[in-house]
């Protein structure tokens, strides 16, 4: 798959769901589908609403080594993450429920950015693992 058809294929998302808000972006970490980009509704969980528009972005993965790869790689960042975290004296920001970290309180960034640049590296390197693996994926259907 080029890049020109992934990029297209971005561009007919919708930008708003069906009860007229901006749709959310978010990836997904459930064993099934981890790393794997979707859209929905912000409202999901919102019983006044009541909208369920969901989309996935990415395609599934070829097979499940990939899977348990990535679900390895995002597992040993997030336990990292509890480390680091706890070294500050902080608890973990909170996932929404889609499993995204939601960002902090502005109080709370000058701690929390201090943490996350202790493990810059460890990010770098897990960026560049997943980049490696999403490579491979590519290269294999070519």
């Amino acid at each position: 798959m080029s890049s020109s058809s992934s990029s297209s294929s971005m561009n007919r998302l919708r930008k708003r769901c069906y009860c007229g808000d901006p749709v959310g972006r978010w990836t997904s970490w459930t064993p099934l589908n981890p790393g794997r980009r979707f859209i929905g509704c912000p409202n999901y969980q919102n019983g006044l609403k009541d909208c369920k528009y969901f989309r996935w972005v990415d395609p599934p993965l070829p097979s499940q080594w990939y899977a348990d790869l990535l679900l390895v790689l995002h597992n040993n960042v997030d336990l990292e993450n509890h480390r680091i975290f706890g070294e500050f004296g902080q608890e973990q920001p909170a996932g929404n429920f889609f499993g995204d970290v939601v960002e902090q309180p502005m109080a709370q960034q000058p701690i929390a950015q201090q943490a996350v640049e202790g493990g810059r590296w460890k990010s770098l390197l897990y960026v560049s693992v997943v980049f490696f693996v999403f490579l491979l994926v590519m290269l294999m259907d070519w």
